[in-house]
């Protein structure tokens, strides 16, 4: 018996005892219960762990050549300057949308030489290992993928029918996939990336044409302000007070103002300014708040074009071209300058 009051009162004081326990554990079960608020929501407790004196590495995964395709994978270490040969996936890619979130790297999807895949498997650079994770609810090769607050969001690619408009999202603390709202546009060879915790979808091919459309996901939940909408005035009641009332009761022939609430702009793609040229596997990156687009194929050739999106100015800008027109690039950015980039 003395126990059970024990296990009770220790109970009750982890719930009201320590100052800020229950606010604690109240923002950890939001975290986990409401994955589309953890840019919000997050702290310095949800940041992924890292190792002390850890690198960045570079991986390249699966792909295709002339004659195969792969499921082979390398990762460039920075610091000494070498390509290593790591576990191969379990399945071949082709057309793959690759992506960390946290210490692991995803590949999504992809073509096998065969078939379109929906499967998705996980590499741990721990143990050197991949393994399979829950797959999509939609086959995707030429897909786009994009990491945003601990979220994998895979969207649009090719079925081996047709080009899709769909997207979902994966949460790796739950396993699960969740079904987000279709872009407007179906887009094969779709480029996405993250820019001040959006979404967005570049280019891209839709059976019939290259696209230079772009459209922004916003995962957050924002309530618009409310507006006001006028409205008939009530019958008049004769009243020393309701005639002093702007718009109220015992005012004939004025018009009342009604405060409404709009609901939430929640889960939807909204168009932003297209690019100045029409894109499909271009390639995309992030730099000091800007959308970068390089290269891709607008239909007759491939590019050497580069421009940028400011979202300040919701404007696309030409940047100088690259030397050298190139299809299904990688472009990336670094916080170093190399020492072979001349300065001034």
């Amino acid at each position: 018996r003395g126990c059970a009051r024990l296990r009770r009162a220790a109970a009750r004081d982890f719930l009201v005892g320590p100052r800020g326990t229950l606010r604690a554990l109240v923002k950890a079960l939001k975290f986990h219960l409401l994955p589309e608020q953890r840019g919000v929501l997050g702290t310095s407790r949800t940041r992924p762990r890292r190792c002390e004196g850890a690198g960045p590495v570079l991986f390249a995964v699966g792909g295709g050549s002339l004659f195969a395709i792969h499921g082979d994978c390398e990762a460039y270490d920075t610091r000494t300057d070498r390509w290593h040969v790591v576990a191969s996936m379990s399945t071949r890619r082709a057309r793959v949308g690759v992506a960390a979130v946290g210490n692991r790297l995803y590949a999504v999807g992809g073509y096998d030489g065969t078939s379109d895949l929906a499967t998705v498997e996980s590499y741990d650079p721990v143990t050197n290992t991949w393994q399979p994770e829950v797959s999509m609810g939609t086959r995707r090769s030429c897909l786009g993928v994009a990491t945003l607050h601990g979220l994998l969001y895979a969207a649009g690619g090719y079925d081996g029918a047709s080009c899709l408009n769909s997207a979902e999202r994966y949460d790796p603390l739950t396993g699960t996939w969740t079904s987000i709202a279709a872009m407007s546009t179906r887009r094969r060879y779709v480029r996405v990336a993250t820019l001040d915790g959006n979404l967005y979808a570049v280019g891209g091919y839709d059976s019939s044409s290259h696209l230079a459309t772009v459209e922004k996901y916003e995962p957050q939940v924002h309530s618009a302000p409310p507006i006001q909408l006028p409205r008939p005035c009530p019958p008049a009641v004769p009243s020393p007070v309701s005639q002093r009332r702007q718009g109220g009761a015992g005012c004939p022939g004025r018009v009342c103002l009604q405060q409404v609430l709009c609901p939430p702009q929640v889960n939807a793609w909204t168009p932003v300014a297209s690019m100045l040229s029409r894109r499909s596997s271009a390639g995309v990156a992030v730099l000091e708040g800007a959308l970068y687009v390089a290269g891709g194929n607008d239909g007759t050739s491939c590019l050497n074009s580069v421009e940028r999106y400011s979202p300040k100015a919701a404007a696309w800008e030409s940047v100088a071209p690259m030397s050298i027109r190139r299809w299904v690039c990688g472009p990336g950015s670094v916080v170093r300058a190399h020492p072979a980039l001349p300065r001034g």
